[in-house]
């Protein structure tokens, strides 16, 4: 019942909650963790991005974007670079690398046209079906020898457990911690787990924000009720959920039952739901 930080005295807790997120690190890729930055976890990479635009803006770093990973985050996230470079007056390029012959294979057709149309427009190039060979200084070498500049390289592909979880004795599922529908770890009772980095394994989803967003309230709930002898509520998470993807500028796509909807009014509600947790909540509740 001790958090071990460091630098400091351990904390005691009669209860614990753990939402620490996942991360897009590629240890097994050779030259990923001296040369590349993940995008997840966000702080360190913000202050990467931040350091990064103030270089190429200034000269000190070539102006060149290289994101691995096609997925929607990647697709969202070289959409965002490409039009941070254009409004800070820098003439970049984003190339987005895809291991899979295809981008975007976990949303609909009409949500894939439109994302992929938004790419064409501005500038982002998509290079699928290859294999990266390793990260360097300089950017990326794809096997068969060729390379690619990058001034910052960004890992966007899949979902990694934090390491550290590994240590603490919790039972895990591919390194994310196991919990059941009240959101507590299957063997540590006085332990919760909500987010990414927890393994659902009443209802397995894949890796999405919605889900830590819907089990806030649940989770609120079950830890007053611990602390003050109530019952406990479960959580059951549904099985679609609407997508909402910004395409860097004040536009955004919508991923909802294969069609295509796009327009600046959803980027709108997006940011709305971006802003607002609370709102957050309450939209996809509905």
């Amino acid at each position: 019942r001790l958090i071990e930080v460091e630098g400091r005295a351990p904390v005691f807790y009669d209860l614990a909650s753990v939402d620490i997120g996942i991360s897009s690190d590629l240890p097994a890729l050779e030259g990923f963790t001296e040369h590349a930055v993940p995008a997840k976890p966000l702080g360190p990479f913000a202050e990467s991005w931040e350091r990064y635009v103030a270089q190429a803006r200034a000269g000190d770093a070539a102006p060149c974007v290289l994101v691995i990973g096609a997925g929607v985050a990647g697709v969202e996230l070289a959409l965002a670079c490409a039009h941070r470079l254009t409004q800070e007056g820098v003439a970049g390029k984003v190339t987005l690398l895809e291991v899979a012959d295809t981008a975007l294979r976990g949303i609909g057709d009409g949500a894939r046209r439109a994302l992929l149309a938004q790419m064409g427009e501005q500038g982002v190039d998509l290079r699928a079906g290859i294999r990266i060979a390793r990260v360097t200084a300089e950017g990326v070498e794809l096997e068969g020898g060729e390379a690619l500049t990058g001034g910052i390289t960004i890992g966007a592909a899949g979902a990694r457990p934090q390491g550290w979880l590994a240590d603490t004795g919790l039972q895990l599922t591919d390194g994310f911690i196991d919990i059941g529908p009240d959101l507590r770890a299957l063997n540590d009772p006085l332990i919760y787990a909500a987010g990414d980095c927890a393994h659902m394994t009443h209802a397995p989803r894949p890796k999405a924000g919605v889900f830590a967003v819907r089990q806030a309230p649940v989770l609120v709930h079950n830890l007053r009720a611990d602390l003050t002898g109530g019952a406990r509520r479960g959580y059951q998470p549904q099985k679609d959920y609407l997508k909402l993807i910004s395409t860097g500028r004040k536009h955004a796509v919508a991923d909802k039952l294969g069609l295509r909807l796009e327009g600046d009014a959803l980027w709108r509600w997006k940011d709305r739901i971006d802003r607002s947790s609370w709102g957050n909540f309450m939209i996809y509740r509905r």
